[in-house]
């Protein structure tokens, strides 16, 4: 970290609390890395000893925290693995409070939905994994167009697969955003137009 601040860029961290599954496991089937062992304290030492590094460094990094929650690919996910959308609110702010308690200020908390929600319902809603502002710094999205590599897939424009989910963080918060992950395949259309577009559409839709 101290080697990206000497080129003047700020690191972006994202933490992933699993393991790369093995081949033949679903991602998301991983009970020893659900909310509730996260709470119940099993990587305390590791997330304590983070935290105090955090306040040593001393330098603004951004830290990504369990991002995608609203899908169903991750074992932190809130409708996998027996976790409720509630405790990934609370897993939230029990991390936060633990960089918070050791005075690890310089982080930036970046609170990234995926761009729609997976299963689509109420109870899988963005609003639902909102922690707060008091505890969020940045909103980010994330959000593919997979174009047809994919036999449930289709060609989507940025503004389809951004649009909505922008529509909805904004009125959660009025927080900086960002576009954490995107890019786009390169089956079943122009890629290199999806990006060129990709760029217009930032500068003329999502202000």
């Amino acid at each position: 970290l101290h080697e990206i601040h000497k080129t003047g860029r700020t690191a972006f961290i994202t933490w992933e609390p699993w393991q790369l599954p093995v081949s033949g496991q679903s991602p998301e089937d991983q009970p020893e890395f659900s909310l509730k062992r996260i709470l119940a304290g099993d990587y305390d030492e590791y997330i304590w000893s983070w935290a105090r590094a955090s306040k040593s460094l001393g330098l603004r990094y951004f830290l990504r925290p369990m991002h995608e929650m609203n899908g169903n690919w991750y074992p932190w996910c809130g409708t996998v693995n027996q976790n409720q959308p509630e405790e990934y609110v609370e897993t939230w702010k029990y991390l936060h409070g633990i960089f918070r308690t050791v005075g690890a200020t310089e982080v930036a908390w970046v609170w990234c939905p995926y761009a729609s929600s997976y299963p689509d319902s109420p109870k899988n809603a963005f609003s639902c994994y909102y922690p707060g502002d008091a505890y969020v710094d940045w909103i980010g999205l994330d959000g593919y167009n997979w174009g047809n590599s994919q036999p449930w897939s289709r060609w989507q424009t940025f503004d389809e697969i951004f649009s909505s989910g922008y529509e909805i963080v904004t009125r959660l918060t009025d927080k900086p955003l960002l576009i954490a992950e995107t890019a786009s395949a390169e089956s079943g259309g122009n890629k290199s137009q999806w990006i060129r577009s990709g760029f217009e559409a930032l500068k003329n839709s999502f202000r």
